[in-house]
């Protein structure tokens, strides 16, 4: 029998495959609720990008890459439209019983507290740009919340990174998680915390993921329209729910009878990086790259590679570290320092009973 080990590497390295048993689109027809500049829709101008649902407010909230932020009922009724002077890819809710919402802002990239009482921010801002200053017009893309962990998506390479953003600017990096598949570049996310699910879209390959809250893949769906920007859900109703879609062609879509199932697999505080999700840099290498991890708390780690065979080349590192950021080079060589060979690898790093593992191409 191949190890899991092999079969995950081998998963990997099949980019050119259908993706993972991609199931169709599975909920009903859309119907569109937002048309950029139709009466009664949205302005002329406003390109949706990023949504999501306010419970407490009962009301759909949408952002714009003009600088829109609109909210509005299910049937994209009672529209009303703030102004504000940002290139807005992203809109997140912490407390649905408050009306500070969070807008993700690109370029420069960061998140802005508003405040929908007044109709203004309140004067809170957190600068990402350390960790998500992607090239123009691919930074910051998403933002949703889990528990009280803020996940922001970096368009360029897929990447979501976990923070804590406090009062007055400070920013806690907690943690950067891989994409689940490679060469994908994410648009937008979505947090149920009835269901511990994450949801994840792709427009470039029209695409939607649903994540167990520690990364895994549960399943993955031919994602509805085009040039999609956002995502965003109503709460689940027995065994399905309502599905939002924004895209920027100037559209908001609004599809019923999206099919959902309770994640056994982990509470909210489970994508809390005490894992110590792994990268590595550059990729594809030669000879020599460096992974990357952080661990909330001290933990004895190992760092193992295995070849696509699922074979163990190397044992890279096996030690108690200290809470924080680690950095650890390798140089390509197996357990006798040995060259390799070009190939697909893949690097597990486990702490405590949770596995990482980020997969690196050797091509000299």
């Amino acid at each position: 029998m191949r190890s899991p080990i092999y079969l995950c590497c081998l998963l990997l390295s099949l980019t050119a495959l259908p993706i993972l048993g991609q199931e169709v689109w599975p909920a009903g027809v859309g119907v569109e609720i937002g048309l950029m500049g139709e009466p009664s829709h949205l302005p002329p101008g406003f390109e949706p990008s990023g949504a999501v649902w306010h419970n407490g407010r009962q009301r759909l909230l949408v952002v714009s890459d003009d600088g829109y932020l609109a909210e509005m009922r299910t049937d994209g009724g009672d529209l009303v439209v703030w102004e504000i002077d940002e290139d807005l890819e992203a809109v997140a809710v912490a407390d649905h019983n408050s009306d500070l919402v969070y807008l993700g802002v690109e370029h420069p990239d960061g998140v802005i507290e508003f405040d929908l009482a007044t109709g203004a921010p309140t004067g809170e801002t957190w600068d990402l740009r350390d960790w998500l200053d992607g090239p123009h017009n691919m930074g910051l893309e998403a933002l949703t919340v889990l528990g009280t962990v803020f996940l922001a998506g970096l368009q360029d390479t897929g990447e979501i990174f976990s923070f804590r953003l406090s009062p007055g600017g400070e920013v806690i990096h907690l943690d950067t998680h891989a994409p689940p598949l490679p060469d994908i570049k994410i648009s937008g996310l979505h947090y149920a915390p009835d269901i511990h699910t994450l949801f994840a879209i792709y427009d470039g390959d029209d695409l939607l993921l649903e994540l167990a809250p520690d990364g895994s893949l549960l399943r993955s769906y031919e994602l509805a329209g085009h040039d999609q920007e956002g995502i965003a859900m109503l709460p689940a109703s027995a065994d399905e729910t309502v599905v939002f879609i924004t895209q920027d062609t100037g559209e908001i879509w609004r599809y019923a009878g999206y099919p959902v199932t309770f994640n056994h697999t982990g509470a909210p505080a489970a994508m809390s990086p005490s894992a110590g999700i792994l990268t590595c840099q550059p990729n594809p290498f030669n000879p020599v790259t460096t992974f990357h991890f952080t661990l909330v708390e001290p933990g004895y780690a190992s760092l193992s590679i295995f070849d696509v065979e699922g074979r163990l080349v190397r044992e890279h590192l096996k030690q108690h570290l200290p809470a924080g950021s680690h950095a650890i080079t390798w140089w390509g060589g197996d357990n006798a320092d040995r060259e390799l060979p070009n190939g697909v690898y893949l690097a597990r790093l486990q702490v405590a009973q949770k596995v990482s593992t980020a997969r690196l191409v050797l091509l000299k």
